[in-house]
């Protein structure tokens, strides 16, 4: 069943960083998508937008996370494919994303992690308010501090 026992504890590993990784991406991806509905919830109700304005709440770390989790989840089929059988290892790979991403995810929400990434994504807002600040830019800059102080409440809900 398994071709190199030696990497098992490697693929274990594996199994554990991008699970929690991927789970970790998918709630900040749930939660803008949640929030944006929220924010732009006319865009949602006039059929405008389905997302609301995710896209504009989205911190720039999201972007980036949700890159290395693609690239995490190609490498760790990789693994699953050296360590096992080719076909055992395709199947460890799908449990771990369809069943093990979605219940650390489960266990992340649990531990009031959406809070907390409610109060990432509202900084990264008031950074961002900052930059357009900076370089002169004041209908961005006012644009998002309102969505801020908007994000705001709806978080403190």
């Amino acid at each position: 069943m398994i071709e190199h026992p030696e990497h098992f504890y490697d693929l274990l590993s594996w199994m554990l960083l991008v699970s929690v990784f991927a789970a970790f991406t998918n709630l900040v991806q749930t939660t803008t998508l949640d929030l944006g509905k929220k924010v732009g919830k006319s865009l949602v109700e006039n059929g405008i937008s389905p997302t609301g304005l995710q896209d504009a709440i989205t911190p720039k770390w999201q972007d980036r996370n949700n890159i290395i989790s693609w690239v995490l989840l190609a490498v760790y089929l990789g693994v699953c494919i050296f360590v096992f059988k080719w076909y055992i290892g395709l199947i460890v790979f799908l449990l771990t994303y369809f069943i093990l991403v979605p219940v650390i995810s489960l266990l992340l929400k649990s531990f009031s992690m959406v809070s907390k990434i409610e109060k990432l994504i509202v900084s990264s807002l008031v950074k961002k308010a900052e930059t357009y600040e900076a370089q002169g830019d004041d209908v961005r800059a006012e644009a998002a501090k309102k969505l801020s102080i908007d994000l705001n409440e709806i978080a403190s809900r």
